[in-house]
């Protein structure tokens, strides 16, 4: 016989239910349920003896865990049990420098470039000695962004090589940081000693398209209109519009795992937790979340979102045939790892309704192979939207792929339909080498579609989609930083082509959007296929509501007669070379030089 499971409510049970009063899983899921954190017992005959078990957990997916190794040893085991994770039920401690250095040893059999590694080992060498002088543990996940403090270190990228950029969020350096050679870069609301920027690195790599909002130590605003190597491409707003930290996970003193729930800021400036502490938030019990596996079946899931719980999804690979739906307001949906959501039958991976202050931070998803008309899903198209600017639902650390993993398609891979959302830290790919690649094979058209109104973009990539890459309909929407490389591989001019205009701009604000704002915006060419001319890489409506600060394009090394004729509409000076050469720039400082 099976061993059940039920709950023992204690005196001091949060959800106020009777001393002593015993209830199952299926009770608890009924509507209105009055969740608590009560420990649940395992009860059942094992080797001849009839024994009532104290699990040590309060979630019944840990309880079944703990009863699984129980059942398997087939007797009662009369020490604590620790629940199986991705490594196994006898899996032993790992610490930080453990999953650093096998991570690493996975980069260099992969065949990951020279100075990519360098840069990885350069980070994680400073990780390391984090963890070790604050007795960090390992839990499983690497964050983009998070509290992070480096006391008068140097934070660079470790050789002044090949980079590509990259992001991070509230973090604290009393030391300086370093951009070497990186591409472009993005830094939101932190503490910095100092910012070096290093113009010789032009010998070796290039270094444009700096961006800065609500950072503490930011280096002055200074922005070339020409030729980029006499001045830093440096873009600098003094705060942040509206920015919301993603939830982690702690534990504390007393060996307890909570969630911290970082709240909304506006118009700020300064790593949010500088002050002490965790931040500015609150803490929710784990048992607030159902804690997914790629083991659990979407039903699972969604049953768990729909009653109100959180949810977290541990690493590995999640296939299923319909769309993990979240429909409650204030719902948190935190993944770990990466998990990586990979649909079956052309269904979004994730669907948000038109509600308040979602978030959904960590999570990256593939496309199969039935092509998904959306990828991730915010908001209802065509519905009537409301508003919440008072609890924006937020997007963070999101990367969605489309090709390069599996032989996917796609043709959005973010529709945003709701008023009032943050999108930090997005990095969208049709993927350019890889498993299924090709102009006609891993084929998307675009990367983000925006719809509603008061739309906030805090760190954009955008890569490769084979249309406009960012179609922006609503209004009132602001980007602040925006990275793209239109598709390397289009076949031929007459393949490519809006109407009579030469190809597709990669950020195309819509002729009917009366109010927008871009910042920091940097377009780079490959068109290494055959010769291809893009003519504008940034389209918007000519109206005194519509600003672009900052942008730039760029030839990375586009076959001859290849490249961007403009950067913003009709207006900035040329990137097509008249034969193979070194990288050329060109670039538009709004403020000073066009006001669109």
């Amino acid at each position: 016989m099976p061993l059940s499971l039920y709950r023992r409510h204690r005196r001091e049970c949060k959800g106020q239910h009777p001393h002593d009063q015993r209830t199952s899983e299926y009770e608890e899921r009924k509507k209105g349920w009055k969740r608590c954190e009560c420990p649940i017992f395992a009860s059942g005959t094992l080797g001849k003896h009839f024994k009532r078990y104290n699990t040590g957990q309060w979630e019944f997916e840990a309880a079944k865990a703990v009863v699984a190794a129980i059942e398997r040893a087939g007797t009662w085991i009369t020490q604590s049990v620790r629940p199986p994770g991705p490594e196994g039920p006898q899996a032993t401690r790992i610490t930080v420098q453990d999953a650093s250095e096998a991570f690493l040893a996975k980069c260099k059999n992969r065949n990951i470039a020279a100075n990519t590694l360098a840069k990885y080992r350069t980070f994680i060498n400073q990780l390391n000695a984090y963890c070790q002088n604050r007795g960090c543990i390992y839990i499983g996940q690497l964050a983009v962004n998070g509290n992070l403090q480096l006391d008068g270190s140097e934070l660079r990228t470790g050789i002044c090589g090949w980079a590509s950029g990259g992001f991070v969020a509230d973090i604290v350096v009393t030391g300086y940081m370093d951009p070497c050679s990186q591409q472009q870069w993005y830094t939101r609301n932190s503490n910095i000693g100092s910012w070096d920027d290093v113009l010789n690195v032009w010998k070796q790599g290039h270094i444009d398209n700096m961006v800065f909002s609500g950072v503490i130590g930011a280096p002055p605003q200074t922005f070339a209109t020409a030729d980029p190597r006499a001045v830093p491409d440096n873009t600098v707003l003094g705060t942040t519009p509206q920015s919301r930290e993603k939830p982690f996970i702690y534990v504390d003193s007393s060996s307890n795992y909570w969630v911290f729930v970082p709240t909304l800021q506006t118009n700020s400036s300064g790593a949010t937790w500088s002050g002490g502490g965790l931040g500015i938030g609150y803490s929710l019990p784990i048992s607030d979340f159902f804690i997914a596996t790629p083991s659990s079946t979407l039903a699972q899931i969604n049953a768990a979102l729909a009653s109100g719980q959180n949810l977290i999804l541990t690493p590995g690979q999640y296939t299923y045939s319909g769309s993990i739906n979240v429909t409650n307001a204030d719902t948190i949906v935190i993944g770990l790892g990466y998990d990586d959501l990979l649909p079956q039958t052309g269904t979004p991976a994730i669907t948000i309704a038109d509600v308040d202050g979602v978030s959904v931070s960590g999570v990256l998803i593939d496309a199969g192979t039935v092509n998904s008309a959306v990828q991730l899903q915010v908001g209802v198209p065509g519905g009537t939207r409301v508003s919440h600017s008072a609890n924006p639902t937020v997007l963070s650390d999101i990367f969605i792929r489309v090709g390069g993993y599996v032989a996917g398609t796609a043709t959005t891979s973010l529709e945003v339909d709701s008023d009032n959302v943050i999108l930090d830290n997005l990095w969208l790919w049709r993927a350019d080498h890889g498993t299924g690649v090709g102009w006609s094979k891993n084929t998307a058209a675009h990367g983000l579609v925006v719809n509603g109104d008061y739309v906030l973009a805090t760190g954009l990539a955008v890569e490769h989609y084979q249309l406009n890459q960012v179609v922006w309909n609503g209004n009132n929407g602001e980007n602040i930083f925006f990275q793209d490389e239109p598709p390397y591989d289009v076949p031929s001019q007459s393949a490519w082509m809006n109407g009579t205009a030469r190809g597709f701009s990669p950020y195309s604000v819509s002729p009917l959007v009366t109010t927008h704002q871009a910042y920091g915006l940097g377009v780079y060419s490959n068109f290494s296929a055959t010769n291809i001319i893009l003519d504008s890489a940034i389209t918007v409506p000519v109206a005194s509501g519509v600003t672009v600060t900052d942008a730039l394009t760029y030839n990375l090394g586009s076959t001859a007669n290849s490249g961007i004729e403009h950067v913003v509409n009709d207006q900035g000076a040329s990137v097509i070379p008249a034969a193979i050469r070194p990288p050329i720039c060109n670039s538009i400082e709004a403020r000073r030089a066009h006001r669109l």
